[in-house]
């Protein structure tokens, strides 16, 4: 008797021991969360986009997000609930229903389920309509996307220059931009095309200027007036194409860089099932903001190999940067056989396999303009960076195509290189990938070993093992 009731004790100690330390590991659990999404695609985390993004908001900002009660909102609630965790100054959203807020409904002129609406919190005079920005979807690339359009505080307008046989980002065939317009478009920047022989000037609002692909030669009176922009710190998206004429080498190389009169053929695009005259950009600038903490590949059609040199601009220093090379496996192709059009047949006798360089970038400034220095303690206000002409010279126009646009790393490499270019390097960073779900797939005889082993072998291994131990102790009890 007296031993039973020791070990009646002893189980409720243990018990009881065991349902404390449960209430304080759940009550700590609640204010220091932590998960780990193991999907491959990662589509229950945020991007490195979001997670930086968020880390510099600085502005009240609220999402309403106007979801039908009869569905599930769980998954949208666990998003913006992630969003809320990054910055919980700044960032509040409310789940809406439509039919029982016709106040708020119209007031933010919302008619259906499905749509959200992105509203800076501020105090404004009496009658002013608050900053907002409509969502059309709750994923993070429409929310991400919309809280950079609703802060950002000017118009940015890219302009590609036309009437030299440059691929143009109004037109819908494969070689040519407008998915990369419609691309910007979301990144807040607004694309037109330019002609300078009609204008004789670069407008004034012009954010980036975009060459991409000429294949014409520029008038004398058009090289001047880029290179007023650029002295006058204006940003420059050079992309080579193959019939680009020589003439563009002779005024690029005045800043540093140059194309090479060869095609790149590189042996590891059979990687990817890809023909050897689209080299892989597998070696990135890992402290450059364009290409920092790039993993997966680019591949660059039809490329030339690029060279850097010394910057010849007369009362200005300037620095050169290798954004994207070739592994050491690639090869040259003369230029001249590509462009006769008859067919060309690689033989690698008397090369030797090397890397090569796909993308540059160039930085200049005045030589009066210096560097600042650094803040005298750590609480001071950094000093801003003085101006700066920017270039990025990418060796394929063909690249960031309509057909290749969206292959592997290439819309993220030419939207980083934008954002660089416009001096916005908060938005720099690897773009949230679609949530795609990939379903198991396995066949009848998988399914059945399945149910057997979970449904039918575990629950019958797991009695019997009970049963022994009752049975073995009870034996030994008899003893």
């Amino acid at each position: 008797m007296e031993r039973r009731r020791k070990q009646f004790y002893s189980t409720l100690f243990s018990v009881s021991l065991a349902l404390i330390c449960y209430l304080l590991v759940l009550a700590i659990s609640h204010d220091f969360q932590k998960t780990w999404d193991l999907t491959t695609e990662g589509r229950h985390s945020l991007s490195e986009k979001t997670i930086d993004f968020m880390g510099t908001l600085n502005q009240k900002v609220k999402l309403y997000a106007f979801v039908d009660p009869r569905g599930d909102s769980s998954v949208i609630e666990a998003m913006l609930e992630r969003y809320q965790k990054l910055s919980p100054r700044f960032f509040e959203y409310e789940i809406v229903d439509l039919q029982k807020n016709p106040t708020l409904s119209e007031r933010l002129q919302v008619r259906s389920y499905g749509q959200g609406v992105l509203e800076r919190v501020e105090e404004l005079p009496e009658g002013e309509i608050p900053r907002r920005e409509r969502v059309g979807k709750f994923d993070e690339a429409s929310i991400t996307n919309g809280l950079t359009k609703l802060l950002r505080n000017e118009e940015k307008s890219v302009y590609f220059l036309v009437g030299h046989g440059e691929r143009r980002p109004d037109q819908n065939a494969d070689q040519e931009m407008s998915h990369l317009r419609e691309s910007l478009q979301n990144e807040g920047y607004l694309a037109k095309p330019l002609k300078l022989a009609e204008t004789g000037e670069i407008p004034a609002d012009t954010t980036v200027l975009v060459i991409a692909g000429p294949t014409g030669e520029l008038l004398d009176s058009e090289k001047a007036l880029l290179d007023a922009y650029l002295r006058d710190n204006g940003k420059l998206f050079f992309m080579a194409d193959l019939r680009t004429p020589d003439s563009y080498n002779d005024w690029l190389g005045r800043y540093g860089l140059k194309m090479g009169d060869s095609v790149i053929v590189d042996e590891s695009s059979q990687q990817v099932n890809a023909e050897p005259v689209t080299p892989l950009g597998l070696k990135y600038s890992p402290d450059h903001p364009i290409t920092k903490g790039f993993l997966s590949y680019t591949a660059f059609r039809l490329a030339r190999p690029l060279e850097l040199r010394e910057s010849q601009m007369e009362g200005w220093s300037g620095n050169t940067t290798a954004l994207v090379n070739t592994n050491d496996s690639a090869y040259l192709l003369p230029l001249k056989d590509i462009l006769s059009g008859k067919g060309v047949e690689f033989n690698a006798a008397g090369q030797t396999p090397k890397s090569y360089v796909l993308a540059a970038s160039g930085k200049y400034t005045a030589a009066g303009a210096d560097e600042p220095e650094p803040s005298p303690s750590p609480d001071a206000e950094p000093k801003p960076a003085p101006p700066s002409a920017r270039i990025v010279l990418a060796s394929s126009a063909e690249t960031f195509s309509n057909s290749w646009l969206g292959l592997a790393s290439n819309r993220d490499f030419v939207l980083n290189a934008f954002n660089w270019l416009a001096e916005t390097e908060n938005q720099i960073t690897i773009r949230p990938k679609d949530p795609k779900i990939k379903p198991i797939s396995l066949s009848r005889q998988s399914q059945l070993w399945l149910f057997f082993t979970f449904c039918a072998l575990i629950p019958f291994l797991s009695t019997l093992t009970g049963l022994l131990i009752s049975y073995y102790r009870r034996k030994g009890t008899r003893l």
